[in-house]
């Protein structure tokens, strides 16, 4: 499939299924994935070839759990599109709910986070939805949030990356790798935890 892409792609045409005679194709051409397109080029499991040739613009969205500091401004968002779908008043919501999201892994992703606001919408009875109309599995019973839940596990997110730095003779793009991020997720998350972005050591051979 990637050589039958990669011919489209180069000759901007295709040849019907039972025909002879090629097509001229005239198309934009998006392509989305949630895999690491460069560290599949370097194990051989995607054509390089065709990864130079799609990778044109180029736009990285990270997950949510690693920008816990968009969760806030998500949340509201997301209360206010449901609210004028369902044609109910906005009731807002408690500050104290936003430590336990932030602590949330969020395998769900952003779709995962609206869910529950659709859910806390419906289901919560108070002025405001709180700590008790959250899903148990994110916020169990009988647990109170402290507020340093954020802070804490920020802390250890940016200490992971100055030893993964360290590790690496501060190259960011090896250090993404160790990691398992891409490299511009590396970048976002340095600048939002005040990590002084060193200058990548391209005669090294790491960068790419």
């Amino acid at each position: 499939m990637q050589v039958k892409l990669l011919r489209v792609l180069q000759d901007r045409t295709v040849t019907p299924l039972g025909s002879s005679e090629p097509l001229q194709v005239e198309a934009r051409v998006i392509c989305a994935t949630n895999c690491d397109l460069e560290s599949m080029v370097e194990t051989g499991r995607f054509r390089s070839d065709l990864y130079y040739r799609i990778n044109v613009v180029r736009l990285v969205i990270p997950p949510l759990r690693e920008r816990p500091e968009d969760i806030p401004e998500l949340f509201q968002s997301l209360l206010d599109k449901h609210c004028g779908e369902q044609g109910m008043d906005n009731p807002g919501f408690d500050p104290a709910i936003l430590p336990v999201l932030a602590g949330h892994s969020w395998p769900g992703n952003v779709r995962e986070l609206e869910n529950l606001v659709e859910r806390a919408l419906l289901l919560t009875s108070g002025e405001r939805i709180g700590l008790a109309d959250l899903p148990e599995a994110i916020a169990p019973l009988g647990k109170t949030p402290k507020g340093t839940i954020r802070s804490a596990r920020m802390e250890a997110e940016r200490q992971t990356i100055l030893a993964a730095l360290a590790g690496n003779g501060n190259s960011r793009t090896a250090a993404a790798r160790e990691l398992g991020i891409h490299k511009t997720t590396l970048y976002r998350r340095m600048r939002a935890l005040g990590i002084p972005l060193p200058e990548d050591d391209g005669r090294s051979g790491n960068a790419t």
